[in-house]
This record gives C-alpha cells, sequence and structure tokens, in this order.
C-alpha cells in the first residue's frame, strides 16, 4: 500500500503539484524553478504543525514542525475605527471573518441576511464584520463593517469572547493561542476538517454554509460564550499548545541556525531517500506476489480444464449409453 500511495503521489507532484507551483513561481522568479529533488534533499524542512490541534503524526528528524509564528509577532490595534469601536464597547465582541481568500459577499445575499438578522437578535453582543456594508442596506446597529482588520491583535483582545470564521487553519491557531472559541462555517476541504477537529477537542460549534438558519446562529454564539465547557476545552489545548519549551519562532531560528552550524543536516535525513530502484518499488515482493498468483491461477485452470473434460467425458458417456439403449428398444420390437 505505502508503495501504491508514493507512486501515486510522486506522478501528482511531478506532473500536476510542481506544474502549477513553477507556473506561479515563474511570474515573480522566471529564472527559479522547483524540483522534487529540492524537497526530497532538503537539510531542514518547517512545517505548520501543532500537536495540540492537529493528528498525531511520524516525522523524519529533519522535519521540524513549528506553528502560530504570526501569533508571536502582535503589534498594537492601530488607532481606526476599529480601535474606538472596542474601547467604547460595554458588550462582549465577536468577530466574523471567512478569511483572506473569501468576502463575506461570496457567501451570497441570502445567507448575509440570516446572519445579519442573528446579528440584529444578539443585541447583548457586538460584532466586527470583514464585509462591505454596501452589501447590506440595513444592517444592525451593532455590527461594524470594515473592509480588513488585524485579525490576531484583535483575537488577542479581553473583550473578544469569539471568532465566527471558515475555519482556516491559521485563524483556529490564532484562536486556540489567544482562548477564543469558534463558531465555524467551513467552505472548502481542509476547512471541513480542522471544525471536526475542533468539535473533537470541544471548543468550537460548526453551521452547514448551505443549510443554516438566523436561529441556529443566536443559539450557537450564546451557546459559546455563556457555557464554560467551550473555555474550559480551548484553555486547556491553548496550555498544551504553548506548553513547549521554545516558541515557534525561538524553534525555527534553532534549527536554521543548526544547518548553517553543521554544514547541513545529514545525520538527521531519512536513510530510505537512498534506496535504489528495487528496494524503492519492492521487485523482490512484487515478483513473489506475482509468482504466488501465477501458480494459483495455473492450479485454477488446470481444475477448470480437468472438469471440463470430465464433464464432456461424461455427458459423451451418457449419449453412449442412451442411443445403445434406444437400440436395444428397437431391436426387441
Amino acid at each position: 500500500m505505502n508503495m501504491i500511495y508514493h507512486t501515486f503521489d510522486w506522478f501528482y507532484r511531478k506532473y500536476v503539484y510542481m506544474k502549477n507551483e513553477n507556473s506561479r513561481i515563474g511570474k515573480v522568479f522566471p529564472e527559479n524553478k522547483l524540483d522534487l529533488e529540492l524537497l526530497e534533499y532538503s537539510d531542514l524542512v518547517l512545517i505548520n504543525r501543532e500537536f495540540a490541534f492537529d493528528d498525531v503524526l511520524a516525522l523524519p528528524p529533519n522535519i521540524i514542525p513549528i506553528s502560530s509564528l504570526q501569533v508571536e509577532r502582535q503589534n498594537e490595534i492601530p488607532n481606526d475605527d476599529v480601535f474606538t469601536f472596542i474601547e467604547s464597547s460595554d458588550k462582549p465582541i465577536v468577530l466574523f471573518t471567512l478569511g483572506g481568500d473569501i468576502l463575506a459577499e461570496d457567501l451570497g445575499r441570502e445567507r448575509m441576511l440570516e446572519i445579519m438578522s442573528a446579528f440584529r437578535e444578539l443585541k447583548e453582543f457586538k460584532f466586527i464584520c470583514k464585509c462591505k456594508a454596501k452589501f447590506i442596506r440595513y444592517y444592525p446597529q451593532n455590527v461594524l463593517f470594515v473592509d480588513w482588520f488585524q485579525q490576531n491583535e484583535l483575537l488577542g483582545n479581553s473583550k473578544v469572547k469569539l471568532v465566527i470564521t471558515n475555519a482556516g487553519l491559521l485563524t483556529i491557531q490564532e484562536a486556540m493561542w489567544h482562548q477564543k472559541p469558534i463558531l465555524g462555517i467551513p467552505l472548502q476541504i481542509s476547512q471541513h476538517k480542522n471544525i471536526q477537529r475542533a468539535l473533537d477537542l470541544g471548543f468550537a460549534e460548526s453551521l452547514d454554509v448551505n443549510n443554516f438558519t438566523s436561529i441556529e446562529i443566536v443559539v450557537k454564539v450564546r451557546m459559546l460564550v455563556e457555557n464554560p465547557f467551550y473555555m474550559r476545552n480551548i484553555e486547556k489545548v491553548s496550555r498544551r499548545m504553548k506548553g513547549s519549551l521554545l516558541g515557534p519562532k525561538a524553534t525555527a531560528l534553532h534549527w536554521i541556525e543548526e544547518v548553517l552550524k553543521h554544514n547541513g543536516l545529514s545525520h538527521l535525513k531519512s536513510e530510505a531517500r537512498h534506496l535504489n530502484f528495487f528496494k524503492l518499488y519492492m521487485v523482490d515482493f512484487t515478483f513473489y506476489i506475482t509468482i504466488i498468483v501465477l501458480i494459483y491461477i495455473l492450479i485454477m485452470q488446470y481444475h477448470f480444464i480437468k472438469e471440463w473434460v470430465q464433464n464432456r467425458e461424461r455427458k459423451k458417456r451418457i449419449l453412449e449409453d442412451t442411443v445403445m439403449n434406444e437400440t436395444d428398444k428397437l431391436k426387441s420390437e
């Protein structure tokens, strides 16, 4: 199974993934191209993976999981409409954002009207919505519409109690770090997996983007903010996340310095990258299985032919006996 997966993955990376990546890279760096060997023989690979959230995965020593690099770099909230809205608020604040790639307007007018109806009902909260106000004709007075906001900085504010999001990985990491429960509206493949993991860990609820109502939003927002169950779980996950001896930035810097100090990290690389063709594709095992299958086919073929011959002989004898009986009857008459 590993061999089949590796072969499929190799073809996909070489002829689909790398082709698409190089077309994007070529627009900025025309002379540079990515190659599979560059990825396979890298001394160090830093990946955005959080053990407090992601599934357990065995990794080679030179693949170092770091996460939440963007969380450690926290700036002050600029003195603008968002800052004024937060400072003047005497109510808990909820953030609404669908990430950097998707606009709230992309949900469509009917869905946004359901969301705004829920926000209007939730008078005990104020909302900062990353959306264009002109998209909604009659919007609630407890909602501030902005084209963009500093999400990490806002999540770090004590007045913010909840984030409604499409469950992108970076948003979930920031919410975990700052201990803010999540109401997820997953839109893409990985986001469904992310919100399901957050549900399993007990610090989130989710909405079906094709079938949610304003009443459902109202119920789940109040439940996430008022029920201490969600806060206990997000605090537990956050403690695990911050429990490493080094922070994300310090971890990344440490391993980069190790590469420079030792002129590479060849002693941490997996020896599997040196497998020859016969070992990599398990030619001996494939040959062994092929021989067994061929022997089985030959045996089955032998039994089939033998059975066919026996049936033919049996039918022939029956036919001869029938002819003889008919002949004897005619003679006796």
